[in-house]
């Protein structure tokens, strides 16, 4: 192998890696602040596809769900759900 690909490819994976991490992270953070009122046992409770509650939340007829998310904010609060899913064996 070349050496300077060797070199790079750290570079590459953390460009990669580092995006989805945020994305993640971000997630949590709008979680934490937006759904851990009620929803106080965490992500793993949802056992709803990730369309239906991107459904719910785009709706607002649930009353405590009538805060205003972006949907780049949706996108990243699904994402943490589906991540805590993978994560968790007992689903």
């Amino acid at each position: 192998m070349n050496r300077s690909f060797l070199l790079l490819l750290p570079v590459c994976i953390s460009m990669y890696i580092a995006p989805a991490h945020a994305e993640l992270s971000a997630g949590k953070t709008i979680f934490e602040e937006k759904c851990t009122r009620c929803h106080t046992v965490g992500p793993t409770q949802f056992t709803a596809e990730a369309g239906a509650i991107q459904d719910v939340l785009k709706m607002g007829k649930i009353r405590q769900h009538r805060f205003a998310l972006t949907e780049a904010q949706i996108s990243a609060l699904l994402d943490y759900i589906k991540s805590t899913r993978k994560n968790d064996v007992t689903q």
